[in-house]
């Protein structure tokens, strides 16, 4: 069993006044309620006798002055002043706004006249009270980043009245709502129907903790999420239980980007783990062995029991590479609206960022987001709707299918005080490449969707990449008119800057896209950090041994970046030739000549790859120079007749010390099929590089006539194959070898009872 702690956090929230309701509700709503957040009651204020209470005007929170509305007062009078007064009258009027955040208003009543007009009352009689009202306070909930929300809904006898308002933050949020009211809301995970607040709210309260109960976790963050494993184990026979064990059975490859194997004992241990120090999956058994008594004798009564398993996922956070939030400029506000948040994030359990591999969602379904002014000491949770110029802080996480949150990014945002705005996406025109992580010199690069926003014309938009302050490439430059796609007073869309190419010289390293739009004496930029990392991916295909006399070919293969390979061998360099150029792989190739006399023995292949912003990868290898061994199998005749000797000659180069032939027979005369062939003149030592050899045919040949060569006389008819080995001695002590085969012809016997017979001069 796993106890995986859940954070959870409740909204306590006044939605029909937008009023932030601190920590507890009024004794008439059944108590205190502890909670982080804010409680959504649609309809809440302190019943006034008689009067209710229509706010108009806007509320600027936090600030002190007076508001202007109009309070309607119907009903039976029954109040007694200096002249007592029974009846139905409508009040205007003004409220002010208290230092206790009430309101007080002052209301004289003349006649018996209902009238809504500001002078003339008629009558006798005059009131003076206390008028209550809540007022909208912005929506802002201080959620923290990584916690679980919930949204309270209480509309009570009302019904819901604010719909929208309600959607949107709960899409905003991604905050679950648990629903209290006369009917059912559709997007609510729990409708509950309104009786009790008191009794409806601690209902919902239970919902929450059940459902984070019963949500089963058996994933687990490696090396920082603890876990406890809850054992239970029964004898019925009430032995002493003597071994408790566990086996931690870990498969690294589940997931991608894999980082090896667990060190959690795979063998029964008394181990019990509390955290996962690897990604992938754990199968993780449990077992126990009694005892039936100490006696030794009872040994074998001891028992095992049963294997009980549980599976659990150790996986890693998602990372947030980096983020940009862009905004529209309202000019009659004077301030910075919609922001729009470009995020880079990927979770290396779902997705290989090297290799751009992985789910198409990169194992990412949810940003979290906070943001301050900078210099301000707290953190506000969410997007903002609009801000002032000025810098800012924002906090991007981002949390992946396995509920996991990654470790907050945080980046300052200007927001020009000069209102000269600019707007643009970057990136590479090809997909496959991350800017942020690595792009290789000569790719391209674009920035579409390029907008400015300023008092005066704009003149020109310009790009290009800086480091330590200065321009290190060329600049690609649209001006006004020529480039502009349209103009709306002062917001002008641009056309996109396409194909920036990177110089394929530009070295690697950490730049600035800069895009920089000019007026004629004002100027903004917008910037984007990037890396320039270009592979050489150098493979190199050597033989183990070169030959003297002939072309030896070299190659090697090298990313489409590299532009320049050379080989070092025996302190000369030779510059390899392109030869092919398929996708992102190039090859190179070389035939080196070793002339003949060349010294034998061991020498090292050295390659190098360079490509043209200097990125250079060496690799080497071993070789044997050495002379080429082969042989060529030959004899006199085609055609033989079963009870002949065959005539074998052969011709080696290399160095030959030893040729044998290989019969496909055993005749009576000798228990081998093999016969060493002899030299036709002195092999000398070391042997000479060509030699001519053939069968023993003669009577003083060393060892005389060789008899291994007599076709046996009861051979049938037919093709058969006959194989020639040399040998040869390398300067290393290896002995290496060279085969051919040759096919012969039997047909008809030559058979006199006694003897075969023997072709050849001198019989």
């Amino acid at each position: 069993y796993f106890n995986v702690s859940v954070t959870q956090q409740y909204v306590v929230y006044d939605s029909k006044d937008l009023r932030q309701i601190p920590n507890s509700l009024s004794q008439e709503y059944g108590g205190v309620i502890e909670a982080d957040g804010f409680i959504w009651i649609p309809w809440y204020f302190q019943s006034i006798p008689l009067v209710s209470v229509s706010w108009e005007g806007p509320y600027i929170e936090g600030e002190s002055q007076v508001y202007y509305a109009t309070a309607y007062y119907s009903g039976p009078l029954e109040y007694h002043a200096i002249v007592g007064y029974t009846g139905t009258a409508t009040y205007s009027g003004t409220v002010s706004r208290s230092e206790f955040s009430h309101y007080s208003g002052i209301a004289t009543y003349y006649g018996y006249l209902s009238t809504t007009t500001t002078d003339g009352y008629y009558g006798e009689g005059n009131y003076q009270g206390t008028v209550y009202k809540s007022v909208p306070d912005r929506f802002e909930p201080e959620w923290r980043m990584d916690a679980k929300k919930y949204i309270l809904y209480v509309a009570d006898d009302h019904g819901m009245n604010d719909l929208d308002k309600l959607k949107d933050y709960q899409e905003k949020s991604g905050a679950k709502v648990i629903y209290i009211g006369p009917s059912d809301y559709s997007g609510a995970v729990k409708n509950i129907r309104y009786s009790s607040l008191a009794d409806n709210i601690e209902e919902a309260l239970e919902f929450i903790a059940v459902e984070e109960a019963l949500e089963t976790r058996d994933a687990v963050l490696i090396n920082e999420e603890p876990f406890t494993l809850e054992v239970e184990d029964d004898d019925p026979e009430n032995d002493t239980i003597v071994e408790r064990a566990f086996k931690y059975e870990h498969d690294p490859n589940v997931y991608f980007n894999p980082e090896g194997q667990s060190s959690l004992p795979s063998t029964w241990s008394t181990y019990r783990a509390a955290m996962l120090d690897k990604p992938g999956k754990y199968v993780i058994s449990y077992r126990v062995k009694d005892q039936v008594s100490e006696e030794p004798n009872f040994e074998e009564y001891n028992k095992y029991s049963n294997i009980a398993q549980v599976v659990l996922f150790g996986h890693r956070r998602p990372v947030v590479t980096d983020f940009n939030v862009n905004f529209e400029y309202n000019p009659a506000t004077r301030k910075y609206e919609n922001p729009d948040f470009l995020v880079s994030a990927y979770d290396p359990d779902y997705y290989d960022i090297n290799n751009f591999r992985g789910r198409a969602d990169k194992g990412i379904k949810e940003y979290a987001y906070e943001w301050k002014k900078k210099n301000e000491s707290e953190f506000k949770y969410g997007i903002p709707n609009s801000l002032d110029a000025g810098t800012y802080v924002f906090k991007v996480m981002a949390r992946d299918i396995d509920d996991a949150w990654s470790l907050p990014f945080e980046k300052e945002v200007v927001l020009s005080e000069m209102e000269f705005i600019l707007k643009g996406l970057f990136e590479p025109e090809d997909a496959k490449f991350n800017p942020a992580v690595g792009i290789p010199a000569s790719e391209q690069l674009r920035v579409r969707y390029i907008e400015t926003i300023h008092a005066y014309p704009v003149n020109s938009v310009e790009f290009s990449l800086y480091q330590g302050g200065s321009s290190r490439t060329p600049v690609r430059k649209i001006t006004n008119p020529a480039d502009v796609i349209a103009v709306d007073k002062a917001l002008i869309q641009w056309e996109p800057i396409r194909f920036y190419q990177i110089p394929e010289t530009l070295p690697d390293g950490s730049y600035v896209a800069t895009l920089t739009a000019k007026t004629n004496n004002a100027s903004t930029s917008l910037r984007w950090n990037m890396q320039v990392v270009t592979p050489v991916d150098l493979q190199i295909n050597v033989p183990a041994e070169l030959y003297t006399d002939e072309s030896n070919r070299i190659t090697a293969t090298t990313s489409k970046y590299v532009n320049k390979v050379t080989m070092l061998f025996d302190s000369n360099t030779y510059n390899m030739s392109l030869v092919d150029t398929e996708g992102d792989t190039k090859t190179w190739q070389y035939d080196l000549f070793l002339p003949e006399g060349y010294t034998l023995g061991e020498y090292i292949v050295s390659i190098t790859a360079t490509t043209s912003n200097g990125n250079s990868e060496t690799k080497t290898a071993q070789v044997l120079v050495e002379d080429p061994l082969a042989v060529i199998g030959d004899s006199d005749k085609d055609t033989y007749m079963a009870g002949q000797a065959m005539l074998l000659t052969a011709y080696s180069e290399g160095r030959a010390y030893s040729v044998e032939a290989k019969v496909w027979f055993k005749n009576k005369h000798t228990n081998t099929d093999v016969t060493e062939l002899i030299p036709e003149r002195f092999l000398g030592d070391p042997p000479e590089k060509e030699m001519e050899w053939r069968t023993r045919r003669f009577k003083d040949d060393p060892g005389g006539r060789d008899l291994v060569v007599i076709i046996p006389p009861e051979m049938p008819d037919g093709t058969y194959q006959v194989e020639f080995t040399a040998y040869k001695m390398t300067s290393d002590g290896r002995i290496k070898t060279a085969h051919d085969t040759i096919t012969v012809k039997v047909k008809g016997v030559v058979y006199d009872k006694s003897y075969s017979e023997i072709i050849g001069e001198g019989f």
